[in-house]
């Protein structure tokens, strides 16, 4: 919320009339490419879209998660073909957090794994494009589970034609 006189945040009303039409512009376009892999999923498949509500119970039916917490979600096409993928971390209530990647694509019946990583440990993912790079940390002997000082293991994956297989794989140190 802008603060009268503050010129740090000024309101929209202060900008000339085509800067807040650019501005309005910019909004919906995000807010269209928000929207449009969620409605893309759905034509695709004919039925659920990628949703948290979804990707909770596809984890509960692949028996990857007891109680099916999903920590982070993606919904993006990363296969080209228009329809959304999901890209799920695994959740746990325990002190490990977050547990592992599973990514799904939608197909006429259901949802099909296309990258399942069921081991790696506090992985943060990022749509790049089609692509998605996933963060590991690295712990060193000795780190406390909260903290790894060993930097961070990234990989780039990338759809094949099959699947979403390494492109590159790098680690990046404290």
């Amino acid at each position: 919320m802008a603060v009268p006189g503050n010129r740090r945040n000024p309101p929209l009303d202060d900008y000339p009339s085509p800067t807040r039409a650019a501005i309005a512009a910019v909004v919906i376009s995000a807010a269209a490419l928000v929207l449009t892999p969620w409605t893309a999923a759905s034509r695709a498949t004919g039925h659920a879209s990628c949703s948290r509500a979804t990707a909770h119970q596809e984890l509960l039916n692949r028996g990857l998660s007891q109680d099916g917490l999903v920590s982070q979600l993606i919904c993006a096409d990363l296969t080209g073909d228009g329809a959304a993928e999901m890209a799920i971390t695994l959740g746990t209530t325990g002190s490990a957090g977050v547990v592992g990647l599973l990514v799904l694509s939608p197909t006429s019946t259901g949802w099909r794994p296309i990258l399942s990583r069921p081991n790696d440990y506090r992985p943060t993912l990022l749509r790049l494009g089609h692509d998605l790079l996933e963060y590991v940390p690295v712990y060193r002997k000795g780190d406390p589970n909260c903290c790894a000082s060993g930097g961070t293991r990234d990989t780039l994956y990338r759809w094949d034609g099959t699947q979403l297989t390494p492109r590159y794989s790098w680690r990046q140190t404290p």
